[in-house]
């Protein structure tokens, strides 16, 4: 180290003046760190000076209030001069000297040092700029987050002429290469430095090395020496304080260097994929948000929908959740579908079914129902679940009576429609059913059972067959008149059933 390679700074608000030559220097409230800022506003770790190639920068630790140089905001690692003026919080530092001895034996290049004295690269930020707005084009027209990410892999190494550029994805904590560019001819393989790539994303640091086997950053790394990396840049992919991946890019040839600007180039590339990325990922949500409300739109009411989706932390669609509920469950159907079916042609069946279910259905969700399945030309319903409901039987006995009502305006080849309805309460068991091909939301059980019975083997056209456990919840709105005792199949025991005759409210 050269007697000349030295910063001092100046605290300001103290009066006090500081003299450096390590190659790092801490800044913070910490009375660990090298310059001890003792101010509120200044974080306990809050930015570092360090020297390298012979220069010195700055650079923000992720600071709650950031660093700026002589007024701008530190983003990445900025060069410092003499006269700067850095603040830290509600703290202002003076850097009143800046003394180097720039030796080419240390990690700048030739090159590079050729490139910083002859200005900024006029075509690599036409080019870069350009690749850009390419890329937003094409978010538009590609489903595919791998192939844009493999295009900014291509803008990478082609604008900053490297022979690799891989772009990282950091997915619960693991980094995994989504993307990567080699030069043609390049002989080598889409491996990359871990530590350097570490070193960026851990640190949410832009990492520049113009030399890397001699820089001593990297002194020792197995992946620098192994890989023979000469030059290289990396940058973190970052949204708000979330670190989304890398960029990287390099070099094992000396005439390939990565400089300063090129980690410029690369920062403003690295904040558009972040940019890219949660565009995706917001994208995504919004598409299997829609198909959550698409599915939940065939099957609940309005109103049931809207609470599923703002309560969805107690409630869950996610296959194999199951749970044990209470509610009524209601079964309906055409009386003498079959011979309807014989007499219209396939275009009158169905138009009619369609209209007639549809009719059905809307009743169901007035009463907050949910419509289970549809089977032929009947359907079933649910009343209490997902969602419990305390007046989950007399929702259901509402629904059935208008139901009944509604049907008795419909006809079919001037003959009225008259369907069949069982009701019954208790408890049952909840969730998605089936295989991992098709999983339908259902309830269980012998509640269920029952009411399917009281439908298929009880009721006769135009009467709903409500079971006894309906009854003794349903409350004094309805008017019930007994039917007996019935041995119906699947059930041991013989079920009392009563008609639905009245509505009274």
């Amino acid at each position: 180290m050269s007697s000349g390679d030295r910063i001092v700074l100046e605290d300001v608000k103290e009066g006090k003046k500081y003299s450096f030559s390590d190659p790092e220097i801490i800044i913070g409230r910490s009375p660990r760190n090298h310059l001890v800022l003792r101010d509120s506003t200044v974080s306990r770790r809050h930015a570092r000076i360090y020297r390298e190639a012979g220069e010195w920068f700055v650079e923000d630790l992720g600071s709650k209030n950031g660093t700026f140089l002589n007024g701008q905001p530190v983003k990445i690692p900025v060069k410092l001069v003499s006269g700067d003026e850095l603040t830290f919080g509600n703290r202002y530092v003076k850097v009143v000297e800046a003394s180097s001895s720039l030796k080419m034996e240390d990690t700048v290049s030739d090159a590079e040092y050729e490139q910083e004295l002859s200005g900024p690269d006029t075509e690599k930020w036409k080019k870069i700029m350009k690749s850009i707005e390419e890329l937003s084009k094409e978010i538009l027209l590609s489903p595919s987050a791998e192939r844009l990410l493999y295009k900014v892999a291509e803008v990478a190494r082609s604008t900053l002429g490297a022979e690799r550029a891989v772009v990282v994805v950091r997915e619960e904590g693991r980094d995994r290469v989504v993307a990567s560019s080699l030069e043609e001819g390049f002989e080598g393989d889409i491996s990359l430095s871990r530590s350097i790539l570490k070193r960026a994303i851990e640190e949410k640091v832009g990492v520049l090395t113009s030399d890397a086997l001699s820089d001593s950053r990297f002194y020792g790394e197995k992946s620098v020496v192994m890989m023979g990396i000469r030059s290289a840049a990396c940058v973190p992919i970052w949204k708000g304080e979330t670190v989304l991946g890398a960029i990287y890019v390099d070099s094992s040839l000396a005439k390939k260097v990565q400089t300063r600007e090129d980690l410029e180039i690369l920062t403003v590339l690295g904040n558009y994929v972040g940019i890219i990325l949660e565009q995706r990922k917001l994208f995504s949500q919004l598409q299997t948000q829609r198909r959550l409300m698409e599915r939940l739109e065939r099957y609940h009411s309005p109103a049931v929908v809207r609470k599923i989706l703002s309560e969805s932390s107690q409630f869950s669609l996610v296959p194999g959740k199951f749970f044990h509920a209470s509610g009524t469950v209601l079964f309906a159907d055409i009386v003498g579908f079959s011979s309807m079916m014989e007499s219209g042609s396939a275009e009158e069946v169905g138009k009619f079914l369609n209209h007639f279910l549809s009719s059905m259905t809307d009743i169901i969700f007035e009463y907050e129902g949910t419509l289970d399945k549809y089977i032929g030309d009947g359907l079933m319903a649910v009343f209490g679940v997902p969602f419990p409901m305390q007046d989950h039987a007399s929702r259901a006995l509402h629904a059935a009576y208008k139901m009944q009502e509604q049907a008795s305006k419909f006809k079919w080849k001037g003959e009225p429609v008259k369907i069949r309805i069982g009701i019954n309460s208790g408890p049952m068991i909840a969730g998605d059913f089936g295989s991992e091909k098709r999983l339908e939301f259902t309830v269980l059980g012998h509640s269920v059972n029952l009411a399917s019975r009281l439908q298929s083997e009880v009721a006769n056209p135009g009467e709903t067959a409500v079971g006894k456990s309906t009854v003794e919840i349903a409350g004094g709105d309805f008017l019930f008149v007994s039917k007996g005792k019935f041995k119906v199949k699947g059930i041991r025991e013989e079920v009392e059933a009563f008609l639905l005759k009245e509505v009274k409210k």
